[in-house]
């Protein structure tokens, strides 16, 4: 689970928003596992006419190298009288600015790849090595890393490799998140 906090400000904490937010947080993290940490506040302003009493949310999401920040202010949205249609508003906008972060990232890694690469060959650099167990992290140059095991390196010994060397490389999508296929050290 992704470490978060949810903060009340101008109302009573309540369990059943606390985990309706949870939830939430949850469907983000399965939808998108990079992220590092999520932040929610929701408050409800003093209004002179209770009439105009409308919940706002804001969401702060940290991600690896950038950070996504929801603000959700409706300005006359009388559906956001009632918190749980705000806090599905406000998700609704965070998944579709992961949505499109996740479709920059690829269309982006897609296009710095070499002219004389294969298509879906990527580089990257090592980034962790754990000689012990066998397994290590590359990062790309837009900051996504991927998981390799000692199997997947293809011209030269797990043992002889260092952090920083560059590597080509091709993915796929494993259990927990990107991870290397084969890979060849330049």
């Amino acid at each position: 689970m992704v470490p978060f906090q949810i903060t009340f400000l101008d109302f009573q904490e309540s369990d059943s928003v606390w985990l309706a937010v949870q939830k939430r947080i949850e469907k983000l993290e399965h939808f998108f596992d990079r992220i590092v940490r999520c932040e929610v506040a929701i408050s409800l302003p003093h209004r002179h006419r209770h009439a105009d009493r409308l919940f706002h949310i804001q969401i702060h999401i940290y991600l690896p190298g950038d950070d996504i920040i929801i603000t959700r202010k409706p300005v006359q949205n009388e559906a956001h009288r009632d918190v749980y249609v705000a806090i599905r508003d406000s998700f609704n906008a965070a998944e579709r600015l992961l949505r499109e972060k996740i479709r920059i990232v690829r269309h982006n890694s897609r296009h710095n790849a070499e002219p004389h690469q294969p298509e879906g060959q990527f580089i990257g650099k090592i980034s962790k090595l754990f000689y012990q167990d066998g397994y290590g992290f590359l990062e790309t140059n837009d900051g996504r890393e991927f998981y390799f095991d000692k199997k997947s390196i293809l011209n030269k010994k797990f043992d002889r490799l260092e952090i920083g060397e560059k590597v080509r490389f091709f993915e796929e999508l494993g259990e927990k998140g990107p991870q290397v296929t084969s890979m060849t050290t330049i």
